[in-house]
């Protein structure tokens, strides 16, 4: 595992910062052998199988007299040996523009290279800390602005007092169990009323298909006259009327994305729903998933609110693999996730300090047939150990909903949604039943 992510911070500075031969081709081999062996024997090599592979290799004195260490030196050993390498780099480059400058002057060029050597320089040191919080400052701010994503349900919401930004949530349910249905509901309501921008990531379902759904759902408020609803199969399947394509592309879809006028007579702006799904990625690393989300903000003019992956399982499907143990790289998604929610972006404010700004972090989860089975003998509640196969999950969310449903509650377009656990406030032992329509995709509180 950490050989990976030792050619993942390689890499990251090749990406970043142009530096070649942070690990030599040699080296890559080396750790490539070692990776491969473990895959297939559980093992790593034998010094003598290694000496033997690649004895037609000029290594350097230092591996050439290598002994078996414990994995935290090994991890120390290595990092050190990129800083060495980064360090180098650093001070050849900044020796070539110091001629530079002496022969030809300070250029636009030379002084943005020599700002990103000193970036680069300061990598490992820490920021300045604030160990003060101001309390009345921060109460006066949370009256002024939402605490965050609501989901709609009062019984919910009541309880959670909003997902707030840099937090993880965790909707979590079995195959079949509204868990698309309930976050596209939720990415729909906080966009459409609250002006909330949302990227919702589907691993699933072709984004089309997401695009359907998100409609058929907004054709069934009830300011629309002309239908209760047009169903997303019908968009899906080109199977609608001809007024019932003008009643969706006319006056459904311009409802949704466009800005209103408010009862005070202001023009309020919709937020947005950026869909994704794998076809805008390559290879799904953890760098290219960043790249990718920082040019959906880029889009949004830097006022991207949420990320919803639908479903994080999914990524070790997705994802070219960080560790050879897939619960392993389920967890190592969910910790990255939870990182980007916290530390999205840094931007400078105009007085010239730093401020982090967070993402609200939704995450989808499946839950394995046997804590479904546990749980519909138990009137559709869960506990906890569902989340066992992606322990990262509990751990790393602020709060986690399970969603529920049976063939008798479908019959009666209903489903269950339980909070398993709440850090801002009380867990929900008994379910609440919510409406839950499949066919026009709707999942609110039973009150509408």
């Amino acid at each position: 595992d950490y050989l990976r992510i030792f050619e993942e911070e390689a890499d990251n500075y090749k990406k970043q910062f142009k530096i070649d031969g942070v690990l030599s081709d040699v080296e890559r081999k080396f750790m490539d052998f070692i990776i491969k062996s473990y895959e297939v024997s559980g093992e790593t090599p034998s010094l003598d199988l290694f000496v033997k592979m690649f004895s037609e290799y000029p290594v350097e004195d230092d591996l050439r007299i290598a002994e078996e260490i414990g994995i935290n030196d090994f991890r120390v050993y290595i990092f050190n040996l990129i800083d060495k390498r980064v360090n180098k780099y650093i001070a050849n480059r900044l020796d070539e523009l110091n001629a530079k400058v002496k022969s030809d002057g300070i250029t636009d060029d030379i002084a943005q290279e020599f700002t990103k050597l000193t970036s680069l320089s300061n990598r490992n040191k820490a920021k300045d800390i604030n160990i003060e919080i101001d309390s009345k400052q921060e109460y006066d701010n949370k009256k002024l602005r939402p605490v965050g994503l609501v989901t709609g349900i009062p019984e919910i919401d009541d309880k959670i007092g909003g997902m707030s930004p840099g937090t993880v949530t965790t909707i979590a349910g079995f195959t079949s169990q509204y868990k698309t249905t309930m976050s596209l509901n939720i990415a729909h309501l906080n966009a459409y009323e609250l002006g909330y921008n949302i990227c919702y990531l589907s691993l699933e379902t072709p984004k089309e298909d997401i695009n359907w759904n998100l409609l058929s759902c907004h054709s069934y408020s009830t300011k629309f006259q002309r239908y209760n609803f047009v169903s997303h199969a019908k968009m899906r399947w080109g199977t609608m009327t001809a007024d019932e394509e003008d009643f969706i592309f006319n006056e459904v879809e311009p409802d949704l994305k466009n800005d209103y006028i408010d009862d005070e007579g202001n023009t309020r702006k919709r937020g947005k729903v950026i869909i994704l799904d794998e076809s805008d990625f390559k290879t799904f690393s953890f760098g290219e998933i960043s790249s990718v989300i920082e040019k959906v903000d880029d889009k949004l003019g830097g006022k991207l609110d949420c990320v919803i992956v639908d479903y994080i399982q999914l990524c070790k499907f997705s994802g070219q693999g960080v560790t050879y143990d897939a619960n392993s790289q389920i967890n190592s998604y969910v910790t990255f996730f939870r990182r980007l929610a916290q530390n999205f972006k840094k931007e400078i404010k105009e007085d010239g300090t730093e401020e982090v700004r967070q993402l609200t972090m939704i995450l989808l989860a499946q839950i394995n047939r046997s804590s479904w089975q546990k749980a519909s003998r138990n009137d559709g509640r869960y506990d906890i150990t569902c989340l066992a196969d992606a322990n990262e999950l509990e751990r790393g969310s602020a709060r986690v909903f399970t969603t529920y449903t049976s063939e008798d509650l479908k019959a009666r377009k209903s489903a269950q949604v339980q909070i398993l656990k709440n850090r801002a406030g009380q867990t929900m032992y008994d379910p609440v039943t919510v409406y839950a329509d499949g066919e026009a995709y709707v999942f609110m509180s039973e009150d509408g």
